[in-house]
Formats: C-alpha cells, structure tokens, sequence
C-alpha cells in the first residue's frame, strides 16, 4: 500500500496550521505594540497640554498689592545707638590708670564704683562692697607692676587670697547680654590700664559705652543723652555723637556745671583698632593675630 499522498497531505495540513498559528501570534504582538505605543504616544500628548496650560493660564494673586490711592508708608528704621554694642574698642572703655595720677579727679573713683557695682551686682558671687575691694585690689596690684598693661596679666598678680575673683572677673561668662540679668561681663571690656592714654583723660566721650555713661551721669541722663543722640541719627541715618559744645548746652539746660564733666572727657570721632598680640607658630611658619 502506498502511504507517500497519505505522509504528503499530512505534511501539507501541519504546514497550514503552523503557518496560520505563527501569524496570529505575530499579529496579536504586533497589535500589542502598537496599543502600547498609541497608549504612550497619548499620555504623552496628554501631560504636554496639561503642562502648556498650566504655564499659560493666569492663576489668581492670592497677595495682591495694594492700589488704593494713599501710598503706604515704609516702615522706619529703628535706632541703636553704638554705645549699646558689645565692642571691645579701647575707646569705649574707662581707664583706671588715672587714679594712680597724685591729682585725679575726685570724680573718677565713685564713677570707677558705681561701674564696678553696676556690672557685677547680679553676679552670683557679688556681696555688698564687692566693688571697693576689686577697685582697691586693682590700684595697689597696678601701683607695684605699673608696666602692665593688660587686665589678664594683672589678675595673676593680685594677692592669692583675691585670685579667684579676679579670674572670674578677667574670664567673664559667654551668655552675657548688655541690660540684663543673664551672666556677668568680662571687666577687660569695660575697664582699661593703657599707659599710652594715661596723659590723656580718663573717658572718651564718642565712644563711651552706655554702662560708662550711666557710671558718669546716673540712670536718669544717660537714656536723655541717647535720646538727644537719636534725634541726631533721624534725619540722615547716621551715628552722632553729642558734641563738647552739644553736651555743654545739655548740661546746663539740666542745671548741671559741665566744667565738672569736662577733665573726664576728651572728644573726636576717631577710633583706633584695638592692640593685637602677633602669636609665630614654628610648624605652620604663620603668624596669628590675637586681638587684646
């Protein structure tokens, strides 16, 4: 029997069904593709309108300005008077030299006390007449070691007994803030022993600091200098210092002798830097700036 037409249609059926099989699975492939691209190609187009209206589209100004007709008025800029910064010019300072002069003003040791007792009488350590006995310490420990200059070195020659004051007078606390209770300052910053100035008065008046002032006029004149000095500062925004010539007529409109202010003040606007300590470091080859 011949089986050669049977094996021949068999042959020729699988070829139809595998031919019909592999185009429908190449067909349903091909229409997956092309879903999926026209499903991108949508969501694309879709998020590029979206984004182009989003930028076009005028959004409402929820923080409109105002458009009435009276301009509104900046607001005006408030005043600090430098004497109320915590700046350790030389300047700003009292210089106790001049107590060591035979003829000092009789003054400048109750202004030395009152200062002394202003800055320290919230310190923990403070006990009534605190002030004379660090005054008292200072001048007899400056008259043996009259080349000193610097309150630091001073401190380690005071009596053993006044050390520990004195290194946390010199030391002073970091949480200091000016007119409040919090802390207790250094004296180095309100207190200097600069032989350069000793020929010189005792306070320069442009640059006191305002605890200074309340040393030298009380609690009462100095806010009415700052005050005066305020009114200065308005017209132009800048700092000035009540002239000799301005604080003599202050003076005397308060019925007070400026001839008894005068020897404790020199005048002038100019500053200098403070002095600076050149510290040479051998393994950087540097030399480091310290100010005093």
């Amino acid at each position: 029997m011949n089986i050669l037409p049977l094996v021949s249609a068999f042959l020729i059926i699988f070829a139809i069904c595998s031919y019909s099989f592999v185009h429908n699975l190449r067909t349903i492939v091909e229409e997956k593709v092309h879903y999926s691209g026209s499903f991108r190609i949508q969501r694309k187009f879709s998020q590029s309108l979206a984004r182009h209206t989003y930028t076009k589209h005028k959004g409402k100004n929820f923080h409109s300005k105002q458009t009435s007709a009276t301009p509104v008025k900046e607001e005006e800029a408030s005043y600090h008077s430098p004497r109320d910064w915590q700046r350790k010019k030389p300047q700003s300072k009292l210089n106790i030299r001049s107590l060591l002069q035979p003829q000092s003003n009789p003054r400048l040791e109750k202004i030395a006390l009152f200062l002394l007792q202003d800055l320290y009488y919230f310190a923990p350590f403070y006990k009534p007449g605190l002030e004379n006995e660090i005054l008292h310490t200072l001048l007899e420990t400056l008259k043996e070691n009259e080349n000193l200059s610097k309150l630091e070195m001073l401190a380690s020659k005071v009596p053993e007994e006044h050390f520990s004051l004195f290194y946390k007078l010199v030391k002073g606390t970091q949480s200091y803030k000016l007119h409040t209770t919090e802390g207790y300052p250094a004296l180095g910053d309100f207190i200097t022993l600069d032989k350069t100035q000793e020929i010189q008065p005792p306070v320069h008046f442009c640059h006191a600091s305002r605890p200074l002032l309340d040393a030298i006029f009380g609690h009462t004149l100095a806010p009415l200098i700052i005050n005066e000095e305020k009114h200065k500062w308005e017209p132009k925004h800048k700092h000035l210092p009540l002239t000799k010539q301005e604080l003599q007529a202050f003076l005397v409109n308060r019925r007070l002798n400026p001839s008894d202010y005068e020897p404790l003040f020199s005048f002038g606007q100019q500053s200098s830097p403070p002095p600076l300590e050149i510290v040479y470091d051998q393994e950087s080859r540097l030399q480091i700036k310290i100010p005093l």
